[in-house]
């Protein structure tokens, strides 16, 4: 029918929606299953057809039973959900042999024969009858299709069950007339739920059999009774898959409702248009989306799943269209691809399975979802009631204050504790960071994609200290080429807990990248498993305090990188809840390098189940004289030639001048063998010709060469395409380089900068100055206001004075930008005796220098103006001590972490926290102002209390820091702008942000823009 040009009409009763197609129904799709399947039965395998519902699996094993039989093979149909769960054992199995006796044997008297044997056990009369009674009664080869497996999963003998078909097929090699028998399991399940048991033999036989959607050709038959027109019908039929993406169900069920409107309404001209309207209607209305059962069936699987939260993350992650692999070892993966939301492409990445599903099930859906988890709960701790688990979406989502409310099952066991609300939180938000920093900003925009390229690796455990293994291995066991294909993640598996890895190579050979990679994968698992431990990347470099520990470290690196409070790092080290994947070893100062290893050997002592990685340069590494307490390590290996030529060929560039310049330069050919200068090389010399190349034999020379071209490639040829011009680029850079050398930092944070960058004893005079005149300035307009003109004068000196001399003294200090304050941490009531006493004190400096002054300017003033300033400056004083101090506590408290880092957040932060406290402060100064003196007081206390916002931790880090850029500033050393230049250097991939900080995009290059800044010199 479909070579005819017209057909009669429109048929909406050609397609099947739900349910099992007959036989002989027009509208079944053959698809490359059903002849796999076929052929595999006739050779006797057993097989398996694991997937989604809805996917035309018992419609496929209808066709297939009924093929057999041209074969003379018999089949018996067994459908498990129609035996039910709530029957005894032996209800159960009888209930199969019932349905097979009836369809392949009949007249064989089970029940006579059942109850003969009744001294047997239940599964082994179910054997026993498969094995003997079955194949007596027939002498045909007989094919057993089980369907609806997945209502087994639950059932306290299911292990048992499937362990039997295996043993029959296991016994095939001593009982061949067991090859007779031949089972074909189908339902919505994965082989690893078939035997659940980590005391058996896990499912590990049978074909698996792809039930994948429709293809184009495959479906083409359905446009048979679709429209009037055959070729408008095919079009239509293309739209109505680009839409389904070819899910059997869905596909037939927009068929018919297109048929229906072609039969009762067709016109051609609206024919065009017609499918996204039909497909709106269909399944994006209320009532579309509340009555396809096949909606029904995804919404519940997630919401009834007991890991409805990492499914959830998972599938998240792919609407946002990340990548992500197939794993046949991950259940959540697993389980996600069983819902049907998402399939496998052609590359093995998970994406959503088609448009609908994209836009039905999008992230606003996940958004209400994780909202009426949080709903549910609120209704639980306000009923105090009992809760049945299945209600509780998303576990660790809750916004429940304080509230310490366990949920507990039937058997009193606490499931849940909402006490872990916050833990959960902090978890998700620092995964999410890991992601958003490394993988997304480093890894995914990285210069060279070491994906093209598969890197070999050779284990070196002579290179670790390890003396309960190396002692026990030749020598050459300790030096090993791994397989090609080998990944870090399958080194990384093969070791036992407590897994301990070090990655070592040549400079640009790959090994932060890889270090990545493997991040990616555990970054996956933590999003699956609320168990796993957190993957977290820091590079060693800040590591410089011999005395320090790792874990001291560690705590401060998750607060300067990750936002994570002291609290919540000091129990996730303690508790071992973190990967720690440390790049740069090499990279800390010479002298402390040795200590470092040392710490770390002491580290894994203290905490032999935290799991570590670390980075290093080969050679530095071999350099040193302590050695790492690892597991094992492994060296990345340098390029092949062949490899080279391959990876060069496959860029498609015009790289004939640059193949002939590997070939000439012998120096540049062995630099190639590392990935980043490979890749430096095309991006450089890519798309010059050969007389432009140049003609360098020496291997420093080559390189210093092949940066600066690399530099000049990715500056802009003309200024006016830029906001900076090449030199002010390659000045700022250099000194950046150069600080970061000096300062054995990795990663640039804006807010970080320290009044040890200043240059010069001109420069530090200056900028302590700058601090004294701000100070200064700030007690001359309070004291001005309060006072008087002559007065304040005297005050404003007075206190100008003192505290420039303050702040001149912080200045020599570390600038320490403030946390936001919230509203919640404005009570200084609970501050310990000590932070009490500081305040009395400078509370009573404050009143006698209100007090004294009218006294010793002999004014004639009234009295009780001044007691009530010195009771304003008693306040003033007094609340910032006690806030300032109180801030103090609360960095180490509470259980919160920010969701968003951004360049220079904690300086934007610390101006927060001033203009919130010179509010606050202002509000209640003026109220007692007002209260006192009327609106003069009011207005008096209001611009004293804004002020005095700027006297504290927060206030003197944003006066620090100004001073500190604008001299820097002045000196030519960074742009007024420095977000937007490190942003600008960012985009001509010159640096990777990371978070709210910048770092090269490699080490080399780093190097490079310091010695250039060394020579400018």
């Amino acid at each position: 029918m479909s070579n005819q040009q017209f057909i009669s009409q429109p048929d909406p009763d050609y397609y099947v929606v739900g349910g099992t197609l007959k036989a002989s129904e027009r509208c079944y799709i053959q698809r490359t299953a059903d002849e796999e399947l076929l052929e595999s039965l006739k050779k006797g395998d057993y097989c398996y057809i694991l997937t989604t519902r809805q996917m035309g699996k018992s419609s496929l094993v209808i066709r297939t039973a009924k093929k057999l039989k041209k074969f003379n093979i018999c089949s018996a149909y067994i459908d498990l959900s129609a035996i039910g769960k709530d029957v005894s054992l032996e209800s159960w199995y009888l209930g199969q042999i019932k349905r097979i006796v009836n369809q392949v044997c009949k007249g064989f008297k089970y029940i006579d024969w059942w109850k003969e044997n009744a001294s047997f056990s239940e599964v082994d009369r179910y054997v026993t009858f498969l094995s003997e009674i079955l194949l007596q009664q027939i002498s045909s080869p007989v094919v057993i299709f089980i369907d609806e497996i997945d209502y087994t999963l639950n059932l306290s003998y299911s292990d048992n069950f499937f362990a039997a078909i295996r043993s029959l097929y296991n016994q095939r090699a001593n009982e061949p007339e067991l090859n007779k028998l031949t089972f074909v399991l189908l339902g919505v399940a994965s082989p690893s739920d078939l035997i659940k048991a980590v005391d058996r033999t896990p499912f590990n036989i049978g074909k698996r059999i792809e039930l994948n959607d429709f293809t184009w050709e495959e479906a083409l038959p359905l446009a048979d009774a679709l429209a009037p027109e055959l070729e408008i019908a095919r079009k239509m039929l293309e739209q109505i898959l680009d839409w389904t993406g070819g899910h059997p169900y869905i596909t037939q069920k927009a068929c018919s409702v297109t048929a229906k409107w072609a039969q009762n309404n067709w016109n051609s001209s609206q024919s065009e248009n017609i499918v996204d309207k039909i497909v709106h209607q269909t399944f994006f209305t209320e009532d579309g989306k509340n009555k396809d059962d096949n909606l029904h069936f995804v919404r519940n699987r997630f919401l009834r799943s007991s890991k409805s939260a990492e499914l959830l993350n998972l599938y998240k992650l792919v609407q946002q269209k990340e990548e992500i692999f197939d794993d046949e070892r991950s259940p959540i993966r697993t389980e996600l691809k069983l819902i049907g939301v998402v399939k496998v492409d052609a590359s093995r990445k998970l994406q959503v399975r088609n448009r609908i599903y994209e836009k039905i099930f999008n992230l606003s859906w996940i958004e209400r979802i994780e909202l009426n988890s949080r709903q549910e709960v609120e209704i639980v701790v306000g009923n105090a009631g009992n809760i049945n688990i299945e209600d509780i979406f998303i576990q660790g989502n809750y916004n429940q204050g304080n509230y310490n409310v366990s949920i507990k099952d039937t058997q009193q066991n606490t499931i849940f504790s909402l006490d872990s609300e916050k833990y959960h939180k902090s978890r998700r938000i620092i995964i999410e960071k890991v992601r958003k920093f490394w993988i997304k900003g480093v890894l995914e925009s990285s210069l060279h994609n070491l994906n093209l390229i598969e890197l070999g690796l050779e284990e070196r455990l002579d290179t670790v200290d390890a003396p309960f293994e190396n002692s026990l291995r030749n020598p050459e066991q300790l030096r090993r080429t791994s397989a090609s294909g080998t990944r870090a993640i399958d080194i990384w598996d093969n070791m036992g807990m407590g897994r301990t890895l070090l990655i070592l190579g040549e400079p640009g050979s790959g090994k932060t990248t890889i270090l990545i990679e493997l991040c990616r994968n555990l970054i996956l698992r933590a999003i699956e498993d609320i168990n796993h431990p957190i993957p977290v990347i820091f590079n060693l470099s800040s590591w410089s305090h011999k005395k320090q520990t790792i874990a001291t470290w560690i705590v401060k690196e998750l607060k300067n990188h990750y936002n994570l409070l002291q609290s919540i790092g000091e129990t996730w080290v303690k508790e071992e809840q973190l990967i720690l994947l440390l790049d740069g070893l090499d990279e800390i100062r010479l002298e402390a390098q040795e200590s470092c290893i040392l710490a770390l050997n002491k580290f894994i002592q203290q905490y032999p189940q935290t799991q570590i990685v670390v980075c290093s340069r080969m050679q530095e590494y071999l350099n040193l004289s302590y050695r790492l307490r690892f597991q094992t390590a492994i060296s990345l290996q340098p390029l092949s030639s062949e490899q080279i030529y391959s990876y060069i060929s496959g860029t498609g560039l015009k790289t004939a001048a640059v193949n002939s310049l590997l070939l000439e330069n012998s120096a540049l050919q062995e630099l190639a063998k590392s990935p980043l200068i490979l890749n430096l090389i095309l991006f450089a010399y890519g798309d010059l010709s050969a007389s432009d190349l140049p003609r360098i034999q020496s291997a420093d020379e080559s390189l210093q060469h092949l940066f600066d071209a690399y530099i000049h490639r990715m500056l802009p040829r003309r200024i006016n395409n830029s906001k900076y011009s090449k030199s002010q680029t390659n000045r700022w850079l250099s000194w950046l380089a150069k600080i970061m050398l000096q300062e054995s930092q990795t990663m640039f944070f804006i807010e970080h900068m320290q009044s040890t960058l200043l240059q010069n004893k001109n420069q530090r005079l200056m900028y302590s100055c700058g601090l004294g005149l701000t100070g200064g300035l700030v007690f001359g307009l309070m004291g001005g206001i309060v006072f008087g003109l002559i007065s304040g004068l005297f005050l404003g000196l007075g206190g100008g004075l003192g505290f420039g001399i303050f702040l001149g003294t912080v200045g020599k200090t570390k600038i320490v930008p403030g946390e936001r304050i919230l509203l919640s941490q404005l009570s200084f009531i609970k501050n310990s005796s000590s932070s009490i006493s500081l305040s009395l004190l400078s509370a009573l400096l404050s009143f006698l220098v209100s007090t004294l002054n009218p006294l010793l300017l002999q004014f004639t003033i009234s009295s009780t103006f001044y007691i009530i300033t010195g009771i304003l400056g008693i306040g003033i004083v007094s609340l910032l001590i006690g806030l300032q101090l109180n801030q103090s506590i609360n960095k180490s408290k509470g259980y919160s972490i920010k969701e968003t880092i951004i360049p220079n957040q904690g300086i934007r932060e610390s101006l927060i926290n001033v203009a919130i406290l010179g509010l606050v402060f202002g509000l209640i100064i003026g109220l007692i102002g007002l209260f006192i003196g009327g609106l003069r007081g009011g207005l008096i206390g209001l611009i004293v209390g804004m002020l005095s916002g700027l006297l504290n931790n927060s206030g003197i880090a944003c006066i620090q820091h100004f001073w500190l850029r604008m001299i820097l500033w002045s000196g030519g050393y960074i742009p007024w702008n420095y977000a937007r230049f490190l942003d600008y250097a960012t985009k001509r991939v010159f640096l990777q942000r990371v978070g709210g900080g910048y770092i090269f995009i490699h080490r080399l290059l780093l190097e490079h823009f310091a010695m250039m800044g060394i020579k400018r010199q």
